[in-house]
């Protein structure tokens, strides 16, 4: 292990004394400016700043708002520990899977004839409920190939058995990528 608290395998080993500081892997993904060539440092402040600046339409409901809330704060906090934007970027899938299902449930979308061991409505998944928006017009046939893709990608993240790590722009064009999506959903 490192005097900076990294294990050999690059996860921050936390203690204390340096919960509160950069995680170091973070440190190595400054910017370029493509013009200039200019490149500068990543700091958490810049990360935070384009985070922050994505956001959902307030047409979006509350409960999807609060769980794209909790992604966004789960990014901002990966300038500490690193492996949280690997986590930010699952939560993200979540959250898209969330917001198909509370459209899916608002436009009256049907629930499955079997209901769980409580009793509860079933829904279907996340597959049969894209398709079924599409077929009724919510969501737009052409972005079939972008709800899939995203659907793939969330059931590979959810199910995955080796460690996934982020780089923090990636969950940043995830933001970014998501929110027109979701907002659609929302806004008429």
């Amino acid at each position: 292990m490192s005097d900076a608290g990294q294990r050999d395998d690059g996860v921050k080993h936390l203690t204390p004394e340096n919960w509160l500081q950069p995680d170091e892997t973070g440190r190595a993904f400054g910017a370029i400016n493509l013009a200039t060539g200019e490149h500068r440092a990543a700091s958490g402040d810049g990360w935070a700043e384009q985070f922050l600046a994505v956001e959902l339409d307030a047409a979006v409901p509350v409960e999807i708002r609060d769980m794209w809330e909790v992604a966004r704060g789960l990014a901002l906090y990966g300038w500490f520990y690193y492996p949280l934007y690997a986590i930010a970027e699952h939560q993200l899938r979540r959250v898209a899977d969330a917001a198909v299902l509370h459209r899916y449930k608002q436009a009256g979308g049907p629930a499955n004839k079997k209901r769980d061991p409580e009793g509860e409505l079933r829904w279907p998944d996340f597959k049969r409920r894209i398709e079924w928006l599409i077929a009724n017009q919510i969501i737009a046939p052409e972005k079939r190939q972008r709800w899939d893709t995203m659907r793939d990608l969330r059931n590979e993240t959810t199910h995955a058995s080796i460690r996934h790590l982020v780089m923090p722009i990636d969950v940043l064009r995830l933001l970014d990528l998501l929110t027109p999506e979701i907002d659609a959903l929302f806004v008429s």
